[in-house]
């Protein structure tokens, strides 16, 4: 797993970019399914809690946002800067949304998470599951 994700880092060709998204959608597909994922509410990451109270987001609505998810919603691969091993993936998506205060919208939002691997588990941990708070560069996606 580690070496495709890295021959996606480092930005080889298309094709092993798409492989290695195509892998890792999958594979937050199947923890999302199997309820191996968390999104981050500690302090530090509040604007999620805001997001998903302003949008009353069930978990079932959360879940539906994230298996929506595909290649086109893909932005960047990066390393965390503060750890510098943890392999974070970029995606946005629009959805349409019912604000608590506004009603229906549409809202394009900023997700970001990471794979987590302890003994032979997966889990994806959302770091961030927010309104977009600037555009997002979609790699893939037809303008």
């Amino acid at each position: 797993t580690g070496t495709t994700f890295n021959i996606a880092f480092n930005y080889g060709g298309r094709a092993e970019i798409v492989r290695a998204v195509k892998q890792i959608l999958e594979k937050v597909k199947a923890c999302v399914h199997n309820d191996k994922f968390r999104i981050s509410l500690n302090p530090n990451r509040i604007e999620n809690q805001s997001f998903i109270n302003d949008y009353r987001l069930t978990t079932k609505q959360q879940k539906r946002m994230i298996l929506e998810l595909d290649i086109y919603d893909f932005s960047k691969i990066d390393i965390d800067r503060k750890n510098k091993i943890q392999i974070l993936y970029f995606f946005g998506r629009e959805y349409e949304l019912n604000h608590k205060d506004r009603g229906l919208e549409n809202v394009e939002t900023y997700i970001k998470f990471t794979l987590i691997e302890r003994n032979t588990e997966e889990m994806i941990l959302f770091i961030s599951f927010h309104k977009a708070n600037y555009p997002i560069n979609y790699r893939f996606k037809k303008s």
